[in-house]
């Protein structure tokens, strides 16, 4: 139900956009609404039958695509770098201040 509202809305963009002297873009925006009602009976079925750490990744990446592609490449850049930053530097290193902090506090008890 939701899914054939929000190809209506598109579709109302689209014109909109051609009646405002913007053909290009409101003829691609059309062109993808046609393909996106053909294509995704087909895209659902498939993607059901695909495992799940198959189907997360492959979201990501397409997600991650259409991030960088929406924002530049220049910010992208940014995100991703404080992304890997925070993932491979600062949580390992928490991971071991947490056990040192652990293993201090058993030796740090009193009697």
């Amino acid at each position: 139900m939701l899914n054939g509202q929000i190809k209506l809305v598109l579709l109302v963009i689209a014109g909109l956009a051609i009646i405002l002297g913007f053909r290009r873009q409101g003829m691609k925006v059309f062109q993808h609404v046609i393909v996106m009602a053909f294509l995704s009976p087909f895209i659902i079925s498939f993607i059901s039958q695909l495992p799940m750490w198959i189907v997360i990744p492959g979201l990501l990446i397409i997600a991650g695509t259409l991030f960088r592609k929406a924002v530049g490449e220049e910010v992208w850049g940014q995100f991703f770098g404080g992304i890997l930053y925070d993932v491979l530097w600062r949580f390992p290193l928490r991971i071991l201040s947490a056990i040192g902090r652990c293993i201090t506090s058993i030796f740090d008890r009193e009697p």
